[in-house]
């Protein structure tokens, strides 16, 4: 699943995400990935997280994740230009992060970290 606000760069990652072979489950924000994964039949096994959104930020996102059993256990990878985007990341409790601008190679390497 990835969450992005951000139209343009929701797209793009989730093209070249397509062509890397994996399903992407797009989502606008936190509410709308909340509302997806409450219908989902299959759960995602990552999640790639923008931290900086209007409505529900990543942190109140992961709140709301960790909140549910279901969802409680799926890895999150954490997307920010964020210079303490390190920290966040540990304070969150993510799996863990990829700076902006996401360099694709940056990317697929956490996300096999996630899928060994």
């Amino acid at each position: 699943m990835l969450i992005e606000d951000n139209d343009d760069v929701r797209d793009s990652l989730g093209e070249l995400l397509a062509d890397e072979g994996f399903q992407v489950l797009a989502a606008s924000g936190g509410r709308d990935a909340l509302a997806q994964l409450s219908n989902a039949k299959e759960l995602p096994g990552v999640i790639l997280l923008d931290l900086m959104m209007p409505q529900m930020n990543g942190a109140e996102f992961v709140g709301e994740l960790r909140k549910n059993p279901q969802w409680s256990g799926i890895a999150t990878i954490v997307l920010s230009a964020d210079a303490g985007i390190a920290g966040k990341a540990a304070t969150l409790g993510v799996s863990t992060y990829v700076r902006k601008p996401v360099h694709l190679d940056d990317l697929l390497n956490a996300l096999r970290v996630q899928f060994r």
